[in-house]
Protein backbone atom coordinates (compact mmCIF):
# COMPACT_ATOMS: atom_id res chain seq x y z
CA UNK A 1 0.00 0.00 0.00
CA UNK A 2 1.48 3.58 -1.19
CA UNK A 3 1.99 6.23 1.52
CA UNK A 4 -0.60 8.18 -0.74
CA UNK A 5 -3.48 5.36 0.32
CA UNK A 6 -4.03 6.74 3.47
CA UNK A 7 -5.51 9.83 2.29
CA UNK A 8 -7.83 8.20 -0.48
CA UNK A 9 -10.75 6.95 1.09
CA UNK A 10 -14.33 7.64 -0.62
CA UNK A 11 -13.22 10.57 -2.53
CA UNK A 12 -11.26 7.85 -4.68
CA UNK A 13 -13.20 7.85 -7.66
CA UNK A 14 -13.26 11.51 -7.70
CA UNK A 15 -9.77 11.74 -7.65
CA UNK A 16 -9.52 9.43 -10.75
CA UNK A 17 -12.31 10.93 -12.47
CA UNK A 18 -10.30 14.99 -12.08
CA UNK A 19 -7.48 13.35 -13.90
CA UNK A 20 -8.88 11.73 -16.72
CA UNK A 21 -10.51 14.70 -17.45
CA UNK A 22 -7.61 16.79 -17.60
CA UNK A 23 -5.63 13.96 -19.40
CA UNK A 24 -8.91 13.75 -22.06
CA UNK A 25 -8.90 17.89 -22.30
CA UNK A 26 -4.97 17.81 -22.80
CA UNK A 27 -5.47 15.22 -25.40
CA UNK A 28 -9.03 16.48 -26.82
CA UNK A 29 -7.51 18.96 -29.58
CA UNK A 30 -5.97 15.67 -31.19
CA UNK A 31 -8.95 13.83 -31.53
CA UNK A 32 -11.32 13.32 -34.79
CA UNK A 33 -14.85 12.12 -34.54
CA UNK A 34 -13.59 8.31 -34.75
CA UNK A 35 -12.71 8.46 -31.25
CA UNK A 36 -11.94 5.29 -29.99
CA UNK A 37 -8.32 4.75 -30.65
CA UNK A 38 -7.82 8.04 -28.97
CA UNK A 39 -9.77 7.15 -26.20
CA UNK A 40 -7.92 3.37 -25.30
CA UNK A 41 -4.67 5.93 -25.56
CA UNK A 42 -5.85 8.01 -22.62
CA UNK A 43 -6.79 5.05 -20.51
CA UNK A 44 -3.19 4.07 -20.99
CA UNK A 45 -1.91 7.29 -19.65
CA UNK A 46 -4.72 8.09 -16.95
CA UNK A 47 -3.75 3.82 -16.38
CA UNK A 48 0.26 5.70 -16.14
CA UNK A 49 -0.28 8.20 -14.07
CA UNK A 50 -2.13 6.53 -11.49
CA UNK A 51 0.26 3.67 -10.96
CA UNK A 52 3.08 6.58 -10.47
CA UNK A 53 1.20 7.68 -7.90
CA UNK A 54 0.30 4.92 -6.25
CA UNK A 55 -3.24 4.47 -7.03
CA UNK A 56 -4.47 1.03 -8.31
CA UNK A 57 -7.91 1.20 -9.37
CA UNK A 58 -9.13 -2.35 -11.23
CA UNK A 59 -11.70 -0.64 -13.62
CA UNK A 60 -12.40 3.44 -13.58
CA UNK A 61 -15.91 4.12 -14.68
CA UNK A 62 -14.98 7.79 -15.11
CA UNK A 63 -14.91 9.64 -18.85
CA UNK A 64 -13.29 7.81 -20.73
CA UNK A 65 -14.30 4.69 -19.73
CA UNK A 66 -18.17 5.67 -20.60
CA UNK A 67 -17.14 7.40 -23.90
CA UNK A 68 -15.18 3.47 -24.48
CA UNK A 69 -18.59 2.17 -23.22
CA UNK A 70 -20.90 4.41 -25.74
CA UNK A 71 -21.84 3.79 -28.88
CA UNK A 72 -20.38 5.29 -32.19
CA UNK A 73 -23.24 7.86 -32.21
CA UNK A 74 -22.99 8.48 -28.60
CA UNK A 75 -19.38 8.76 -29.13
CA UNK A 76 -19.81 11.49 -32.07
CA UNK A 77 -22.50 13.66 -30.14
CA UNK A 78 -19.99 14.20 -27.77
CA UNK A 79 -17.17 14.36 -29.41
CA UNK A 80 -18.78 17.61 -31.59
CA UNK A 81 -20.47 19.23 -28.36
CA UNK A 82 -17.15 19.39 -26.75
CA UNK A 83 -15.58 21.28 -30.31
CA UNK A 84 -19.07 23.57 -30.04
CA UNK A 85 -18.28 24.24 -26.25
CA UNK A 86 -14.80 24.41 -26.04
CA UNK A 87 -14.15 25.64 -29.92
CA UNK A 88 -17.00 27.93 -30.44
CA UNK A 89 -16.82 25.69 -33.75
CA UNK A 90 -19.92 26.55 -35.83
CA UNK A 91 -19.61 23.22 -38.12
CA UNK A 92 -19.50 21.33 -34.96
CA UNK A 93 -22.75 22.77 -33.77
CA UNK A 94 -24.18 21.75 -36.94
CA UNK A 95 -23.01 18.34 -36.72
CA UNK A 96 -24.50 18.20 -33.11
CA UNK A 97 -27.65 19.17 -34.94
CA UNK A 98 -27.56 16.30 -37.11
CA UNK A 99 -26.71 13.35 -34.66
CA UNK A 100 -29.03 14.45 -32.14
CA UNK A 101 -31.76 13.49 -34.91
CA UNK A 102 -30.72 10.07 -34.93
CA UNK A 103 -30.77 9.17 -31.03
CA UNK A 104 -32.83 8.28 -28.76
CA UNK A 105 -33.33 11.06 -26.15
CA UNK A 106 -33.62 8.51 -22.94
CA UNK A 107 -30.73 6.96 -24.23
CA UNK A 108 -28.69 10.02 -24.50
CA UNK A 109 -30.48 10.97 -20.89
CA UNK A 110 -29.04 7.99 -19.24
CA UNK A 111 -25.45 8.18 -20.35
CA UNK A 112 -25.37 11.78 -19.64
CA UNK A 113 -26.47 11.57 -16.56
CA UNK A 114 -24.39 9.05 -15.27
CA UNK A 115 -21.12 10.52 -17.04
CA UNK A 116 -21.97 14.07 -15.61
CA UNK A 117 -22.69 12.48 -11.81
CA UNK A 118 -19.29 10.80 -12.31
CA UNK A 119 -17.19 13.86 -13.60
CA UNK A 120 -18.40 16.17 -10.72
CA UNK A 121 -20.36 18.03 -13.62
CA UNK A 122 -17.22 18.83 -15.71
CA UNK A 123 -19.49 18.19 -18.67
CA UNK A 124 -22.22 20.41 -17.68
CA UNK A 125 -21.08 22.63 -20.38
CA UNK A 126 -21.31 20.53 -23.55
CA UNK A 127 -24.13 19.28 -22.05
CA UNK A 128 -25.75 23.06 -22.16
CA UNK A 129 -24.49 23.39 -25.82
CA UNK A 130 -26.70 20.10 -26.91
CA UNK A 131 -29.54 21.95 -25.23
CA UNK A 132 -29.09 24.69 -26.70
CA UNK A 133 -28.40 23.56 -30.02
CA UNK A 134 -31.47 20.76 -30.23
CA UNK A 135 -33.63 21.97 -27.82
CA UNK A 136 -33.89 18.90 -25.87
CA UNK A 137 -34.19 20.17 -22.71
CA UNK A 138 -31.55 17.42 -21.40
CA UNK A 139 -29.91 19.86 -18.67
CA UNK A 140 -33.61 20.14 -16.91
CA UNK A 141 -34.19 16.07 -16.67
CA UNK A 142 -30.01 15.86 -15.47
CA UNK A 143 -29.98 18.82 -12.83
CA UNK A 144 -32.58 17.61 -10.46
CA UNK A 145 -30.71 14.37 -10.28
CA UNK A 146 -27.26 15.20 -9.31
CA UNK A 147 -25.65 16.26 -5.74
CA UNK A 148 -23.96 19.44 -5.03
CA UNK A 149 -20.29 18.84 -6.37
CA UNK A 150 -18.67 21.95 -4.95
CA UNK A 151 -17.60 20.16 -1.56
CA UNK A 152 -16.76 16.79 -3.33
CA UNK A 153 -14.36 18.42 -6.31
CA UNK A 154 -13.30 20.52 -3.12
CA UNK A 155 -12.13 17.61 -1.05
CA UNK A 156 -11.07 15.29 -4.16
CA UNK A 157 -8.57 18.56 -5.23
CA UNK A 158 -6.91 18.69 -2.14
CA UNK A 159 -6.63 15.07 -2.42
CA UNK A 160 -5.05 15.52 -5.73
CA UNK A 161 -2.75 18.15 -4.11
CA UNK A 162 -1.35 15.49 -1.08
CA UNK A 163 -0.65 13.59 -4.05
CA UNK A 164 2.05 15.67 -5.37
CA UNK A 165 4.21 14.87 -2.02
CA UNK A 166 4.69 11.52 -2.16
CA UNK A 167 5.75 11.82 -6.05
CA UNK A 168 8.64 13.06 -7.49
CA UNK A 169 9.59 15.17 -10.89
CA UNK A 170 7.87 15.35 -13.71
CA UNK A 171 4.57 14.10 -12.23
CA UNK A 172 4.93 16.18 -9.04
CA UNK A 173 4.81 19.14 -11.36
CA UNK A 174 2.01 17.28 -13.37
CA UNK A 175 -0.45 17.00 -10.52
CA UNK A 176 0.18 20.58 -9.59
CA UNK A 177 -0.74 21.81 -12.77
CA UNK A 178 -4.13 19.42 -13.32
CA UNK A 179 -5.19 20.47 -8.96
CA UNK A 180 -4.61 24.26 -10.05
CA UNK A 181 -6.36 23.90 -12.94
CA UNK A 182 -9.27 21.84 -11.79
CA UNK A 183 -9.42 24.35 -9.18
CA UNK A 184 -9.51 26.96 -11.74
CA UNK A 185 -12.85 25.05 -13.47
CA UNK A 186 -14.96 24.37 -10.14
CA UNK A 187 -13.38 28.34 -9.06
CA UNK A 188 -12.12 26.67 -5.56
CA UNK A 189 -9.76 28.91 -3.93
Amino acid sequence: MSRFKQYITEEEQDVVSLIEYMVFMNEFNTMDEGIGDALANMKGKVSGVLKKAGIHVTQSDGLIQQLLKASKGVNQLMYYSFLAYYNNDNKSKVKVKEIMKSLKKENILDFLLRLDAMTMHLITGPIHMIDALTGTHIWADIKGKVEPTQIRAKKAVETLEDLKNFVDGKLKNQVQKYANALRRVFALE
